[in-house]
């Protein structure tokens, strides 16, 4: 039954933006996604760009956003995509960080914190779950 749910869950359409993704995990984080069957459909290197970017009519949104930048900056990320795209799913990168550092993350509307070491498999089944809902 666990397969059967997870072959459903990918045979969605989902698509995917990076914002602001560290050169050093971009690669590793799309294959990550293709593996996934989730589609990339853009990488940005600021919110502000993310306007510009096409979404399929029958898509579902996922924006992963680094939050390499002090916590202020990706609260204010998330903030921007939400009222670009208010439909969509938000994940967020982060490294080592207190817990009492997260509460702010969702509160701007992020659904998913996800840590940037984790393996992709992982990362993978996490951005699964976030689109599921």
């Amino acid at each position: 039954m666990g397969r059967a749910k997870s072959k459903a869950l990918t045979s969605k359409k989902f698509a995917a933006i990076f914002v602001e993704i560290q050169e050093d995990i971009h690669e590793s984080l799309a294959n990550t996604l293709k593996t996934g069957g989730l589609e990339l459909i853009g990488v940005v290197s600021s919110i502000e760009e993310m306007a510009a970017i096409s979404i399929r009519d029958d898509a579902h949104l996922m924006i992963i956003i680094d939050s390499s930048e002090k916590a202020a900056t990706t609260v204010e990320r998330i903030e921007i995509a939400k009222e670009l795209h208010p439909d969509s799913r938000i994940a967020v990168l982060v490294g080592e960080v207190h817990l009492c550092r997260l509460g702010p993350l969702f509160q701007a509307g992020a659904h998913a914190c996800l840590d940037r070491e984790a393996d992709p498999k992982t990362i993978r089944k996490s951005l699964e779950l976030m689109m599921q809902g």
